[in-house]
């Protein structure tokens, strides 16, 4: 998820990314696709279905396993290049 300098909305797209990245909607995805998020801070105990959590890692295990972050030297050099090929334009 992104919002582009140059937006001509930018309160509009905050909005949007907050509301894709809300509980409801995570929830919500973890329970008809089954995908996780890598975020550790929302419960998915009881709110997932039975016929889909039976597929799932236990939450125990996901929580104990999940890195908050892909490889350090892959998120570093997207950072580098958003910084100079994003922000450098403002």
């Amino acid at each position: 998820m992104l919002i582009t300098a140059s937006t001509t909305k930018p309160e509009a797209s905050l909005l949007f990314v907050n509301y894709l990245m809300s509980d409801d909607v995570q929830i919500a995805k973890m329970e008809e696709k089954g995908s996780r998020t890598a975020r550790l801070d929302l419960p998915f105990t009881n709110k997932i279905p039975d016929k889909l959590a039976k597929f799932l890692v236990p939450e125990d295990e996901y929580r104990s396993r999940t890195r908050p972050r892909i490889n350090g030297l892959i998120t570093d050099a997207a950072a580098d290049l958003f910084a100079k090929e994003v922000v450098a334009m403002q």
